[in-house]
């Protein structure tokens, strides 16, 4: 992450037309800061690509869901924010 907490992820390239979904959560190091409270918080993303016949190339549309305490999903429009103090 950089010096205001943000993080990004490598491009994943889209090859072929379809539904994907991956997960993300934040990582608790084996040995935690002392006196720091990790955000256990996890995203679904969800990125359907589909074939934009005007453009002539692939489209991904992706959405973010948050896992809420009785294991249900809520859209997280913003995306993954994931809250450290």
């Amino acid at each position: 992450n950089n010096a205001a907490g943000e993080v990004s992820f490598t491009p994943i390239s889209a090859i072929s037309v379809g539904d994907f979904t991956y997960y993300i959560r934040e990582t608790v190091p084996a040995q935690p800061a002392q006196g720091y409270t990790y955000d256990e918080s996890l995203y679904k993303v969800e990125v359907s690509v589909t074939w934009d016949d005007q453009a002539d190339n692939l489209k991904a549309d992706v959405s973010y869901f948050i896992q809420e305490a009785d294991g249900s999903w809520t859209a997280a429009p913003d995306g993954a924010k994931f809250v450290n103090e």
